[in-house]
C-alpha cells in the first residue's frame, strides 16, 4: 500500500487536475495537499487550523483568512496574494477552502491515528465475543 493518497478529477474546467497527499506524514508541510492542474504545481497548506490556508505554486501564493461575523452569523474570507498570481491560482484557492483540512495537520494526523487505532480495537473486541 503507497503511503500517498492520489485522486484524479477532471471537472475544473473540463481540465484534469490530480491531487497527491502524504496520508503517514506528520509535519504540517509534509501532510500539505499537492495538486497539478494546467501544467503547474500547487501546494496547499493550513496556516492556521480552522482559519487560514495558502496554495502556492512557483511565483505565487494566495493566503484566505476565515472569520466569523459579529454575532456569529456567517463567514467572511479575505484573500492575500504575493508575487504573480493570476486567475486560476485565484479560483484553485477559492475551490480549495471547501476542503476539509483537518488531514492537513499533525491535530489531525493524530486524531486520524487514535480513530484508527480505536476502530482497530474495537473490532478486534468484537470478534473475541
Amino acid at each position: 500500500m503507497s503511503d500517498d493518497f492520489t485522486c484524479e478529477l477532471t471537472s475544473i474546467d473540463g481540465v484534469r487536475a490530480e491531487f497527491d497527499f502524504n496520508r503517514r506524514a506528520f509535519r504540517g508541510k509534509s501532510r500539505a495537499l499537492k495538486l497539478s492542474y494546467r501544467e503547474r504545481s500547487y501546494t496547499y497548506t493550513v496556516v492556521r487550523v480552522e482559519r487560514s490556508f495558502a496554495l502556492e505554486c512557483p511565483g505565487a501564493k494566495v493566503t484566505l483568512d476565515r472569520t466569523m461575523s459579529a454575532g456569529g452569523k456567517g463567514t467572511t474570507y479575505t484573500g492575500h496574494v504575493t508575487g504573480a498570481a493570476d486567475a486560476v491560482d485565484l479560483e484553485l484557492a477559492i475551490v480549495l477552502q471547501q476542503v476539509d483540512t483537518l488531514d492537513l495537520t499533525p491535530v489531525g494526523a493524530a486524531a486520524t491515528a487514535l480513530n484508527k487505532l480505536y476502530n482497530l480495537l474495537s473490532r478486534g473486541n468484537s470478534t473475541a465475543e
